[in-house]
């Protein structure tokens, strides 16, 4: 589990350079999904989990937002820092153990990131702890038929994690599988109020025999 948390460490700066890369040519769904969903973000305080090179962070500073970020990756963290007017607001740092105070945001975000745990009930603890009351929960994570469908494939059917090729097959990066009712755990209900999901194609990994959904987003408040 170590190690899948880490991994940004290795392959960081390729991630980046290929999702520059991929970017350049086509529209990023996750960001108009999530403009469309944050739609005023002026003034909020945002915590970026899995925070990454940044670029989301940036964006929420252009709209006015007081950002701030966790990565798990010292690598990703330097370069997060690079991109926003505060850097001492990035940390080293994971959903698990967050490093901030009670009630400090309006909004926790994150982008591909939680699926990297095991389980998700002490990091969604720490993420009503550190949510202003009413603040809001966005996710954005690998949709559970999409692994799923990954497991039942012949080549995978012993595989206890998933390895996937992004960005034109040039970057390698590999999470544990996950349920519907892994991410909707009694213990989410508890904290949060579900507002909407949805469920969306993504262009890497879209399967040319049969269409499934590569990724859930999820968003909530904080009860």
């Amino acid at each position: 589990m170590l190690e899948i948390k880490r991994q940004y460490d290795k392959i960081g700066p390729s991630y980046i350079k290929g999702q520059n890369s991929f970017f350049s040519k086509r529209g990023d769904w996750c960001r108009i999904a999530t403009a469309k969903h944050l739609k005023n973000v002026k003034g909020k305080k945002i915590l970026d989990i899995g925070c990454g090179g940044g670029v989301d962070l940036k964006i929420f500073e252009q709209k006015g937002a007081k950002v701030y970020g966790l990565d798990p990756s010292k690598v990703m963290v330097e370069v997060c820092k690079k991109k926003v007017k505060n850097p001492e607001n990035i940390k080293v740092g994971e959903y698990e153990k967050i490093p901030f105070p009670n009630k400090s945001f309006n909004i926790v975000f994150g982008r591909f990131s939680l699926h990297y745990l095991n389980k998700f009930d002490k990091a969604y603890k720490e993420i009503s702890r550190v949510l202003a009351p009413k603040g809001v929960l966005f996710l954005i994570v690998s949709h559970p038929v999409f692994d799923l469908t990954y497991l039942l494939e012949k080549k995978h059917r012993n595989s206890k994690i998933i390895s996937i090729c992004l960005y034109n097959n040039k970057v390698k990066i590999t999470f544990p599988p996950h349920t519907l009712r892994d991410y909707f755990s009694p213990q989410f209900f508890k904290l949060f109020n579900l507002i909407g999901l949805e469920e969306y194609e993504e262009e890497e990994l879209k399967n040319k025999k049969s269409v499934i959904p590569g990724a859930l987003m999820y968003f909530a408040q904080k009860k």
